[in-house]
């Protein structure tokens, strides 16, 4: 019985809340529009987007006011009231010209964030890899890579001691590819590994 009186004191409350609370937003709502029909400078006003039950709020304030009212927008959360005096009230045609234009103006924002996270992702730097066998294993199989390990030599003819083993290269992407084309016309095994943040040591091996 505690409980049931308990849980009928909350939901009381909960509306008693939910009643001040639209009770605050109708009083506000009716400033902006007394706000606005004392402004002879403005034919219509576009309120913030807003909820179904404060924009239902919003054209019974407008419509009590003598204003014409209308929503607009796609979806939920941007979804906005314009208000207009009524000797500005739009034809059927001009509400139709809104709507276009609120569905090219969408259509341009997407536009412009799908571009704008398209530049963003350009922009964003590579995660560092400390273990460059790992990155490249697709190229030269991680299981071949193990068992190859033991049967290997370094491959002196090739130039790899002087021309790239042991070398720093700033462009890191063409050095590998350049060694890959090698180490495939070859039948060679090509062993990259980061020796620190600011050294690669990149090597060409042969099988025995």
């Amino acid at each position: 019985m505690a409980d049931l009186l308990e849980q009928a004191a909350r939901l009381k409350k909960i509306e008693e809340d939910e009643k001040r609370k639209k009770a605050e937003f109708r009083k506000k709502m009716e400033k902006t529009v007394s706000d606005f029909i004392q402004d002879s400078n403005l034919q219509k006003k576009r309120c913030e987007p807003m909820g179904k039950l404060e924009r239902s709020i919003l054209h019974d304030v407008a419509e009590v006011a003598g204003l014409a009212s209308f929503s607009f927008g796609e979806d939920k959360e941007s979804r906005y009231v314009m208000l207009f005096k009524k000797e500005f009230a739009p034809s059927d045609e001009e509400l139709e010209a809104y709507r276009k234009a609120e569905e090219r103006r969408r259509r341009k924002e997407r536009a412009a964030l799908e571009t704008e996270e398209a530049s963003r992702s350009q922009k964003r730097p590579a995660s560092p890899n400390s273990n460059y066998r790992d990155k490249y294993s697709h190229l030269i199989g991680t299981s071949a890579a193990k068992d190859a390990a033991h049967t290997l030599q370094a491959n002196q003819s090739y130039g790899c001691d002087a021309a790239y083993g042991s070398s720093f290269y700033s462009d890191f992407t063409s050095a590998v590819l350049l060694l890959l084309t090698k180490a495939i016309k070859n039948h060679s095994f090509l062993l990259i590994e980061k020796k620190s943040e600011i050294h690669i040591n990149i090597t060409l091996y042969k099988f025995k």
